[in-house]
């Protein structure tokens, strides 16, 4: 894997890179860039059969993005994170290890969800704070 860098690299050769398209400060979804259209249409099949694999990273991966991109795009992204994997795995001599199915949740999931006594006086005194400036409007007319 010497001839390729980084990942990114490796992805934008193999035509799996994610397309950039910036106007106005708003980031849009562009076009996947051009490279080896046998390989990206061998690592979209794989990503399809990785959305079949039940209780695995690639698949909570996958169903996370359909909902939000649609299937076919959310292919690619996953195509495009198992041809990353690919080159780790390679370039550091190392095993793959799945995070698996539910990694999202376990990572969306807040470890420290305790408040302190203080934090709860900070809140009720802005609470009251915010009360004295957000009064309801006066009827004018009546």
């Amino acid at each position: 894997m010497t001839r390729f860098p980084t990942a990114g690299h490796l992805a934008s050769w193999a035509g799996m890179a994610p397309g950039n398209n910036i106007t106005g400060g708003k980031r849009q979804s562009g076009t996947t860039t051009k490279g080896n259209v046998w390989l990206a249409e061998i690592l979209n099949q794989c990503a399809w059969s990785a959305a079949r694999s039940r209780n695995t990273y690639l698949s909570a991966q996958y169903w996370r993005l359909a909902r939000r991109i649609g299937k076919k795009k959310a292919a690619t992204a996953v195509g495009h994170s198992i041809l990353v994997i690919c080159w780790h795995l390679l370039s550091n001599n190392a095993d793959y290890d799945d995070l698996g199915g539910d990694y999202f949740t376990r990572r969306a999931t807040p470890t420290d969800t305790k408040t302190t006594s203080s934090d709860n006086s900070r809140t009720s005194a802005t609470k009251s704070h915010c009360a004295k400036w957000h009064r309801p409007r006066r009827d004018i007319h009546g």
